[in-house]
């Protein structure tokens, strides 16, 4: 499914309608207006719809919806959304670990300015130096790309493939 990148079509008070349903512990009125947010490719709209399917909150837990979410706001970008992503990929909601991945999308999000360090700092003592230097290593690649096709990238893959990763 192709999501179109955000276009404006929705006005910030759509937003703030949403989050203000989402604060106040009205999920199901929340999800309907993400999801129509999200349909115009809202990057914040997807984030929140991540943070629902994650927490289960109005509706069952679904680690895949909150990874695609995630995933798409993620490409646009958003700092928050990589982190969440990373961390996803670090505990295998939605998506198989992958320590590398998630040091990626970590290291990522603490360039574009989501305080990502602690949890990098965390992951370093976790992992080889060799494995963490690949993940710092494909995070650059991954903006050289604009975010887009980041868990494609090919040496990647193949260090995956030949069972490296």
């Amino acid at each position: 499914m192709s999501i179109p990148l955000f276009s404006g079509a929705a006005s910030s008070s759509d937003i703030k309608a949403a989050k203000q349903a989402y604060y106040q512990g009205s999920y199901r009125v929340a999800l309907r207006k993400f999801e129509s947010l999200a349909g115009y490719g809202h990057p914040e709209a997807q984030i929140y719809l991540g943070h629902i399917y994650r927490k289960g909150e109005g509706v069952d837990v679904d680690n895949d919806k909150a990874f695609k979410w995630y995933e798409l706001a993620a490409e646009q970008g958003n700092a928050e959304a990589q982190y969440f992503l990373g961390a996803m990929y670090e505990v295998g909601k939605g998506v198989e670990v992958n320590h590398v991945m998630a040091v990626m999308w970590m290291t990522v999000a603490e360039i574009g300015g989501y305080p990502a360090q602690p949890a990098l700092n965390v992951k370093k003592t976790q992992m080889s130096s060799q494995l963490y230097g690949i993940g710092q290593l494909a995070a650059v690649s991954c903006q050289k790309r604009n975010f887009k096709n980041c868990d494609g990238i090919g040496w990647i893959g193949l260090l995956i493939g030949v069972g490296v990763l």
